[in-house]
């Protein structure tokens, strides 16, 4: 038996975090997950890019988060928000540092033909 607790899901505290905070709800309309939300209304969708586990106590991931929008301007509003905002994770009870590595930049999908933006967050947590 390990002597060390489990950390935790890191997905799913970024997932919680930007699905329930009150300056993000209004832009994303409760459409956050790792999957992208069909349609075309505003969402975010995250990416765990990796980290490291520098001690048994502290695991420090990277998060690639794509804001998506029904115009430019909403996209770019919403990840920018998400920047603003992700320092606040640190009132979270396992979260000790949180903040953007990489601010929004914009990456429109050829594909759906929608914009988007793109930032990336980096935070470090313990059980």
């Amino acid at each position: 038996m390990s002597t060390f607790a489990v950390l935790p899901d890191l997905d799913a505290v970024l997932i919680s975090f930007l699905d329930t905070h009150a300056d993000l709800i209004p832009l994303h309309g409760g459409r956050v997950g790792t999957k992208l939300a069909a349609g075309g209304l505003t969402s975010l969708r995250i990416a765990n890019i990796g980290g490291s586990m520098p001690w048994p106590w502290l695991c420090r991931a990277e998060f690639q988060i794509e804001a998506w929008g029904g115009t430019d301007i909403q996209a770019s509003q919403l990840a920018r928000t998400v920047c603003a905002v992700i320092y606040e994770m640190r009132n979270l009870s396992n979260v000790v540092t949180a903040h953007p590595t990489l601010l929004p930049f914009a990456a429109f999908d050829p594909v759906t033909n929608r914009p988007r933006y793109i930032a990336q967050v980096q935070f470090e947590a313990t059980p």
